[in-house]
């Protein structure tokens, strides 16, 4: 005998194909649409040092995004290889174009990241956020998180517009 569930289960497929159709309001993918990734890119090559052998380098997206991963989770090497390998929104921030099990990179690229990225890098990365945080129109209607909404609404009973008639109103005497 074989047991069916009454609930739809979701295939990988689906994210494989693109991680174009992820919400627009999980945090990753704010973020990932927030920051200035080109500038963030001519800063970072500046400060690798490469010569011109090799294989090359990973892009700049995915080593500072999983860097921003790692600190805001507050996780080790290897746990933020697994938490980006498990999560499509942490994917989507890092620029990869569809969903993948597989690890983004080996946790040791963190060590040389680390030598090479100076503190010069990560106050000029703060400043490029606050630079186009303020760039940005702020909305009539948002509350201290930033999340927009469509204004008060009264939601307490005491609160409403009471319409009872009194027995000392004097124009029940006209009725």
């Amino acid at each position: 005998m074989k047991y069916y569930s009454q609930y739809l289960s979701h295939d990988l497929f689906e994210l494989q194909e693109s991680l174009s159709g992820l919400s627009k309001s999980n945090r990753w993918v704010k973020l990932a649409d927030h920051l200035p990734w080109d500038r963030i890119e001519r800063e970072y090559n500046k400060r690798l040092r490469n010569s011109h052998n090799g294989a090359g380098n990973k892009p700049a997206r995915m080593v500072v995004g999983a860097l921003i991963v790692k600190h805001v989770e507050k996780l080790s090497d290897e746990n933020t290889i697994q938490a980006i390998q498990e999560n499509a929104y942490m994917q989507y921030l890092l620029g990869l174009e569809k969903f993948t099990e597989k690890p983004v990179f080996v946790p040791e690229l963190f060590v040389l990241v680390r030598k090479r990225l100076d503190h010069d890098f990560f106050n000029m990365l703060t400043l490029m956020l606050a630079e186009t945080d303020e760039s940005k129109p702020k909305k009539e209607y948002t509350d201290e998180d930033g999340n927009d909404h469509g204004g008060t609404m009264k939601i307490d009973a005491t609160c409403c517009d009471a319409e009872v008639r009194y027995p000392t109103d004097s124009n029940l005497l006209e009725d």
